[in-house]
């Protein structure tokens, strides 16, 4: 290569004198990058016929638990979850599911049929509560609200029907085990 330098800059200029041909820039290397594409399916134990058996969840991160975020609007119905936290606007029917959480912010219109529920931000609807509902200080509840036990924080807002659950009554769980009450 020649090299030429500009009269009015200092920078200069380079001009191809041999015909070699032009390599390509060098690329870093990178570690491949790891798929589930390359695994078997379905897994060897399974191969045999075999009957896949439920596994009993841990209380951790393998339960079945829906987020709704914040600024996500969600209609519909819902159900068979474990956990149902909603940040952002929900309209929805939620059933067989056993814990609704209500953040700051977040909005729930609609039924709800649940074992517990903790409400930190705004209920519109039918809350049916087989255990225990919890409102904390910014939480908000509108319309008929039935519950087994019930905590209230300084702050927390119910407006509607409001009916506490017979306390010797046996209730179904939505565990599915009928279970006696007792207090």
């Amino acid at each position: 290569m020649a090299e030429t330098k500009d009269k009015n800059s200092d920078q200069k200029n380079y001009i191809r004198t041999d015909k070699s041909p032009i390599r390509p820039m060098a690329y870093p290397n990178f570690p491949k990058r790891q798929s589930n594409m390359d695994k078997t399916f379905p897994p060897p134990s399974m191969a045999g016929g075999e009957v896949a058996q439920p596994l009993d969840l841990p209380k951790n991160d393998e339960t079945k638990k829906l987020i709704v975020g914040r600024e996500i609007i969600l209609n519909g119905e819902i159900s068979t979850c474990d956990v149902l936290v909603v940040q952002g606007k929900v309209e929805a029917s939620l059933k067989q599911c056993k814990t609704l959480e209500i953040d700051a912010g977040g909005e729930f219109r609609g039924t709800v049929t649940v074992d517990n529920a903790e409400i930190n931000g705004l209920f519109d609807g039918q809350l049916t509560v087989n255990r225990k509902l919890h409102i904390r200080g910014n939480g908000r509840l509108n319309g008929k609200i039935r519950y087994q036990e019930i905590e209230i924080e300084r702050g927390g807002v119910i407006a509607g029907t409001v009916e506490p659950m017979p306390e010797n009554k046996e209730s179904l769980s939505l565990l599915g085990s009928k279970e006696k009450t007792s207090q």
